[in-house]
């Protein structure tokens, strides 16, 4: 305690053995007798009782006659090294007087002492497993012969804290009790292991294990437990799984290595055992519980060997199979000049074959596969030449002209034929599939379906001499792949047909299909279709929609349901022949792309989606875009660069549900085009760059907007709401036109850091007026360096703040509310050279630098009156340098009662102006340290 900051008040009383006393702040007086004194000074002696809150305490005695003083005592509370408080004495002695201080402890013992001056008693007592707290005052005398006071004092302890810590390996322990208080017992926290038993403690290096472990009255250390633990022993049932096992049960102990059984399943490989929750158990034992393991298979896996013998495969084929692969039916080979007449399986051994041949679930072991061919003669007639290798193979499936149809089937792959396509020379060309025992001849248009009659193949038809409308029976429910390609068809009709394989109309003369149930459309399913005009309601039911779909058909409108996940490319494409496209309406959000959906397509184009997920440019893969309409539904996330270098559209409608804008989406667009922003949440970098006619934007809930969002746009005005939590430089960089600012909080500037980088460096917006809405002070420099604007308006609950405009060199006023902001801020306006005027109504206190350099500044007002008058109605302290380098003024008047006003130093510093002083006022030299100007006394 600095004493040097206390008063005693001594106050004598006249009499014959009078004891004064005097506290903090505390004057006690007692006129007492001789025999009282002793009485007194123990009541007073006791006040050494003191609460923690109380720091001094003072007794001064006199003994017999005012002239020779006994000694004066002072209690002293201190801090002592471990945090406690002691009690210190300090004594004074005058005429002889002397203390003698002696002390008690069960600790051990001090010497006593003897204070004949003033001192603080810094003697200490120790006692094992305690710390020493401070000396108590345990009797006190004053010995009147001897001019001495008697002091024993007691010394008080505390008992040391001792800490517990835990090893417990892979254990835990809950709550543990971690540390003791010596004197008391307690017991430490038990551990736990999965899989384990908690066997006890050991300390140090006794190897005893105490379980519990109880630390006793006496101990007084700190101690390390290390956690032991027995492992528990579990039963593990072993389920086969439909494989067969040679153990079923076993008892393990946790955590040991074991070689576990093997399941054995035919046709599968044993991955290992599983619980039934699916933790898969390796040989160590971890389930610390009785369980039930289940072995897990993976099918083996087995191929199918191919000896083609000349021959190739002209559409996919499978290679291998498992147990659990279905039914495969092996595709027919081709080769020119020979007609494939069936498999054998066994080289050279088996003089059977089989022409349809098919692998059955369930099958096991690897295939090799031998093709047979039959030679065509020049007569197509009876005679073969047939071989496998070097084994003859007998006259099988001989080829007899009557069990065919007259059609004949096209493989999938030939893309371009002459008409004579349909005639004889195509069993000269690719040979002839022997259709009855590989297909069913249904209806009397002569095509092939499965023997299932579910799936539709390659059409075989007759020389026709016009298109037909073909009605499918409702088995079939698939198209496969180019089945109907080159058909010489009008339409489709199906109401089972759910899947249409890869190029299944390619190139076919269809002219519309009604197939309303299919889900499925493979790549190239319509390509080339030229005379398509209708869809019907097909596509509502799509999910799939492959590349190249209907890419050069004549489809005007088309609306796709909202279950489709995928687009291909150039799907609905189009090229200079074909742009047919008029209306495309797709209400799916469950796809990820457009990308080059409408590649091609030069017809002007009203498109209706629920999702954008890629720009309008890579929807048609160029900028050459004609796009009437965009109709949003339920849109929310506009792209990146949606209208970027597309100036080929009339509307967008529907934009009430946007919250997102991504980079350059709408840069250079039209205002026509601008969606409405009360529900966005964030614009992204260069969003509206560009755009010269959007000229006023509300923001509702905007939290983002990146950099350059709205760089060289023709915006006037804009609001900028609370919410907002970053926004990026530049973002009004080139917006020449800007008259109107509204930032709806101070407190969103906290975020923003400096308002000038919102307008990078070559923006000149020189009519701007910003306002500051809401409650809250500015932040410090919140507009420092800010180069454009021509005023700000601050709202009535706003405050001014340090530097809060320094080095605005373009703002010429700024309004605020003068019953709040009675107060200058520290350089609020410094260096702000084209401020004009500025109203000091109000105004209490103007800080350091407030004014200083405001080289424009020529009129200060007061109440509407522009007088350049300081007066003390309300102004009463001006800081130092406040009015420095006032260049503009010519006169500055300072009115009012002579001191009411106080200035700092060289408030007026290098400015040349006339300071008019009234009412006798009078500055000082420091003041006026600098100032250029003369003074005149009114």
């Amino acid at each position: 305690m600095d004493k040097k900051k206390k008063k005693t008040l001594i106050i004598s009383l006249v009499s014959v053995g009078v004891l004064v006393t005097a506290g903090v702040g505390t004057l006690i007086g007692v006129l007492c007798y001789q025999e009282s004194i002793y009485k007194r000074a123990n009541e007073l002696l006791y006040q050494y009782e003191l609460d923690e809150s109380e720091s001094l305490f003072s007794s001064i005695y006199y003994y017999k006659d005012s002239k020779n003083k006994i000694g004066v005592i002072h209690g002293i509370k201190t801090l002592n090294e471990t945090g406690n408080y002691n009690k210190a004495i300090e004594a004074t002695t005058e005429t002889g007087g002397i203390i003698e201080v002696s002390f008690s402890s069960i600790g051990t013992p001090v010497d006593p002492i003897t204070i004949k001056e003033k001192t603080t008693i810094d003697e200490k007592s120790y006692l094992e497993h305690y710390d020493f707290f401070k000396w108590d005052i345990l009797s006190y005398h004053l010995i009147e012969d001897s001019h001495s006071f008697q002091l024993n004092l007691n010394a008080s302890f505390s008992p040391h804290v001792y800490s517990i810590e835990y090893d417990v390996g892979d254990g835990f322990v809950i709550d543990p009790v971690t540390s003791y208080t010596y004197g008391t017992s307690v017991v430490a926290t038990n551990a736990y292991c999965d899989g384990y038993t908690f066997t006890g403690y050991t300390v140090g290096d006794d190897p005893t294990l105490y379980n519990p472990f109880v630390v006793k009255e006496t101990d007084g250390t700190n101690f390390l437990l290390t956690a032991h633990y027995a492992p528990i022993q579990y039963t593990y049932t072993f389920d086969p799984n439909g494989g067969t096992c040679d153990v079923t049960e076993g008892t393990y102990t946790f955590g040991q290595v074991y070689l576990l059984p093997y399941g054995v399943k035919d046709g599968y490989n044993f991955t290992g055992w599983y619980t039934d929750y699916g933790k898969k158990l390796e040989n160590k034992i971890n389930i610390n519980e009785n369980t039930t393991l289940y072995a897990h298979y993976e099918a083996k896996q087995y191929k199918i060997n191919y000896q083609l013998r000349g021959g190739q495969f002209l559409e996919e084929y499978p290679t291998g199979y498992n147990k659990e692969s279905a039914d495969i039916n092996i595709p027919y080979p081709n080769r020119d000049g020979y007609l494939f007449v069936g498999w054998v399986t066994q080289d050279q051994t088996s003089k059977a074959s089989d022409i349809n041949y098919t692998v059955p679930t369930g099958s096991e072991g690897d295939i090799t596969l031998y093709a047979c061919w039959r030679a065509y003669t020049s007569s197509y007639g009876n005679s073969y030449i047939s071989s496998l290798g070097d084994f003859d193979l007998p006259d099988v499936y001989p080829y007899d002209v009557s069990e065919l149809i007259p059609s004949y089937v096209i493989p999938y792959n030939i893309t371009s034929f002459a008409g004579s396509i349909f005639k004889e020379e195509a069993i000269k060309m690719f040979g002839v599939e022997k259709l009855n025992s590989t297909f069913s001849v249904i209806g009397g248009n002569k095509y092939l379906v499965s023997k299932d009659e579910t799936k539709l193949y390659r059409f075989a038809f007759s020389s026709l001499t016009s298109n037909i409308d073909l009605i499918l029976p409702s088995s079939i429910t698939e198209i496969k792949d180019y089945a109907l390609a080159y058909s010489p068809l009008d339409s489709v009709m199906s109401s089972y047909v759910t899947t249409l394989g890869e190029g299944a109309f390619n190139h076919s003369s269809i002219k519309s299909f009604s197939l309303p149930n299919a889900s499925v459309y493979g790549a190239n399913a319509f390509l080339d279709c030229h005379n398509l005009v209708s869809a019907d309601s097909s596509l509502l039911k799509a999910t799939y929609i492959g590349d190249k779909c209907f890419l050069n058909t004549k489809l005007g409108t088309v609306t796709v349901g909202d279950d489709v996940t995928f687009f291909g490319s150039e799907s609905f494409g189009g090229s200079t022949s074909y742009h047919y496209l008029t209306s495309f309406t797709c209400l799916s959000t469950k796809f990820d792309s457009l990308e080059n959906v409408f590649k091609g397509q030069t017809s002007t184009v009203s498109l209706t989606l629920a999702k954008l997920p890629n720009s309008v440019k890579t929807m048609f893969g160029s900028t050459d875009v004609h796009i009437d309409t965009i109709n949003l539904v339920g849109v929310k996330d506009i792209p990146d660069e949606f209208l970027y270098e597309i100036t080929d559209i009339s509307a967008l409608t529907d934009t009430v549900n946007i919250e997102t804008i991504g980079d350059r989406a709408f840069s250079g667009a039209d205002v026509s085009l601008i969606p409405d922003l009360s529900k966005v949440t964030y614009i992204g970098a260069s969003a509206f760059e560009g755009c010269s006619n959007l000229e006023n934007v509300t923001l509702g809930d905007i939290k983002t907007i990146k950099a350059y969002a709205f760089k060289d746009s023709g915006l006037r005005t804009i609001n900028l709401p609370a919410s907002i939590e970053t926004i990026e430089d530049g973002v009004f960089e080139g917006c020449e036109n800007l008259e109107k600012i509204i930032f709806e909080s101070p407190l969103m500037l906290e975020n923003i850091g400096n308002v000038n980088r919102l307008f990078g460096e070559h923006t000149f917006a020189s009519n701007l007026d910003i306002e500051v809405r809401g409650e809250g002070t500015l932040p410090i420099k919140a507009f420092q360096n800010l180069y454009v604007g021509k005023s700000v308006t601050l709202g009535d609950k706003v405050n001014l703040s340090e530097y809060a405009f320094s080095n605005a060199t373009s703002i010429e006023s700024i309004t605020f509310n003068h019953d709040r902001n009675t107060i200058i801020p520290y350089g609020c306006f410094e260096n702000a050279s084209s401020l004009e005027t500025f109203d000091l109504t109000n105004i209490i206190t103007i800080y350091n630098y407030a004014f200083n350099n405001c080289s424009s500044l020529t009129t200060f007002t007061i109440d509407g009156e522009a007088n350049n008058t300081l007066n003390d109605t309300t102004l009463r302290d001006v800081r130092d340098h406040a009015f420095g380098n006032l260049l503009s003024i010519t006169s500055l008047s300072i009115k009012g009662t002579p001191g009411t006003i106080t200035f700092g130093k060289a408030v007026f510093a290098n400015d040349t102006f006339e300071i008019d002083l009234y009412d006798s006022i009078s500055l000082s030299a420091d003041t006026l340290i600098d100032y250029q100007g003369f003074i005149v006394d009114i």
